[in-house]
């Protein structure tokens, strides 16, 4: 939910491809770059997309709360609410990759 972190998302029934990040505001976050041509609504969930292979793909971000489209623009004004509840968090797992050997 930091506004400075953010990742490649896809919506997973339509495979709409966007921009997940936090809105800095509560634990909510936006999701940026949603074409308005893309079919996305209330209650759908959004997956990592797998580009920039940073996350693998599949894995749940955030569900879609709100979506708006302005009558001008190009991009749909999506909220979400994070995946998991980020308060009941225990365990979490850090990828480190290995190093590579140098030629």
């Amino acid at each position: 939910t930091d506004a400075s972190v953010g990742v490649d998302v896809i919506v997973d029934d339509t495979n709409a491809r966007g921009f997940a990040r936090g809105s800095g505001v509560g634990p909510s976050l936006r999701l940026d770059y949603l074409r308005r041509t893309e079919e996305v609504k209330a209650g759908d969930l959004v997956v990592t997309s797998g580009v920039g292979m940073r996350f693998p793909r599949g894995h749940p971000v955030c569900n879609v709360s709100v979506v708006t489209t302005p009558p001008h623009g190009l991009m749909h004004e999506v909220t979400c609410s994070p995946a998991l509840n980020l308060e009941a968090v225990e365990e979490v797992v850090i990828i480190v990759a290995a190093k590579q050997p140098k030629p």
